[in-house]
């Protein structure tokens, strides 16, 4: 009676220990930020509905992590496609700076007499015979 009582006592703890090790490993795997861990259980464990009730709180938990993630990356994208916008104003304003500065620059060139141009960068050379 005294050992059917002990395997009894041993199958017991058993099924009630092993779960709650599994619970442990799920748990600690969360606390690793890993969502995709589920608690399975074997057939005649202990502690089945309260490892659905866990495993269905990982799924909503994780649903909604990734619906924050992709408002995040969505909000991220909005900002990039706006700093780049910027960016390109910035960089249209220069550019267009650079095209009045050239144009001024080609426009004076013209006007200035070829005599005045050769003397301003070789002096002297426009005296010689």
């Amino acid at each position: 009676m005294v050992v059917l009582l002990s395997l009894h006592s041993l199958l017991v703890s058993h099924r009630i220990v092993g779960p709650l090790y599994r619970f442990k490993k799920v748990f600690r795997s969360l606390g690793g930020g890993h969502f995709d861990m589920r608690i399975r259980l074997r057939s005649g464990d202990y502690l089945s509905k309260e490892a659905d009730a866990i495993n269905e709180m990982i799924e909503a938990v994780s649903a909604k992590l990734s619906a924050l993630a992709d408002a995040r990356d969505g909000k991220r994208a909005e900002q990039l496609v706006t700093r780049l916008e910027s960016e390109l104003a910035v960089l249209d304003g220069r550019l267009d700076a650079f095209r009045t500065i050239k144009a001024a620059s080609l426009r004076s060139e013209d006007q200035q007499p070829r005599s005045t141009a050769v003397e301003q960068r070789e002096p002297g050379l426009a005296n010689r015979p």
